[in-house]
């Protein structure tokens, strides 16, 4: 996948961090959600509803990062709590 903008947050992301990826997606449209290595066992409960289907989070496995232009990080207060996608 080659999106321009992706919205992403820390690592160990929990659900106030998804949530918040969740409602850039209806600010910023043209935002791909990416969730970092890891995350909360109750996002992968959620991401298993219907309604993620239509609505999928990628890994940075699945992104091509050469197209990107901005990275949108949502409920991390310092950089180094998003782990490799500061570097």
């Amino acid at each position: 996948m080659k999106p321009e903008v992706v919205v992403t947050t820390h690592m160990n992301a929990d659900l106030d961090g998804f949530s918040a990826m969740l409602a850039v997606t209806y600010l910023y449209p043209e935002a791909v959600p990416v969730l970092p290595d890891t995350y909360e066992t109750t996002i992968r409960r959620i991401l298993a509803h219907p309604y993620f289907e239509t609505r999928p989070f990628y890994a940075w496995r699945d992104i091509e990062l050469d197209a990107l232009r901005t990275v949108i990080v949502v409920d991390a207060g310092t950089s180094s709590r998003i782990g490799p996608v500061y570097e």
